[in-house]
């Protein structure tokens, strides 16, 4: 299992095979995490806009080690190379690689704001609650809670006011 708990139907033969010619284990790990993302795009070409960017940033979180841009050619070489050839083109994927690319995270996940010195700074100690409300705080700002220190900052003082 891998992506946040999703499993791919295609991922235990990628690994196969992969492990049979001798690839590196890191190389395996990103290939794997292409396999289970590189349908997802399919749900880009409707979505509105606020939910296409929230999908987006999650599938540059589950994708890591591996990368939008990658996922991209993945997706490009994968209709490319199916007879009868058809057109390469995917708007889904297009769609993501513009989403991330004008979000910058094209070549790397989303990176928390909300950090724990912030938390420290508001007055909370260091401990497993802070480490929930960290992981909570990623979540939201991933679901469009929140897209700066500010906000995050405000969205932890109400969170703090309810514990």
């Amino acid at each position: 299992m891998i992506a946040g708990g999703i499993v791919a139907v295609g991922v235990e033969p990628t690994r196969i095979f992969l492990a049979s010619i001798g690839a590196p284990q890191d190389l395996i790990e990103k290939v794997a995490h292409l396999v289970v993302c590189h349908m997802r795009t399919r749900n880009l070409v409707d979505a509105d806009n606020a939910a296409s960017r929230r999908l987006v940033k999650r599938i540059a979180r589950d994708l890591f080690p591996a990368t939008i841009a990658q996922l991209y050619r993945l997706i490009f070489v994968d209709a490319a190379g199916r007879p009868p050839r058809r057109s390469s083109r995917n708007p889904g994927a297009e769609r993501m690689l513009d989403i991330a690319s004008g979000m910058d995270i094209q070549h790397n996940p989303p990176k928390e704001i909300l950090m724990g010195r912030h938390l420290i700074d508001l007055g909370m100690k260091p401990g497993r609650e802070m480490g929930v409300l960290l992981a909570d705080a990623y979540q939201e700002q991933l679901d469009g809670g929140f897209e700066d220190l500010g906000e995050a900052i405000q969205w932890a003082k109400n969170r703090l006011s309810d514990i």
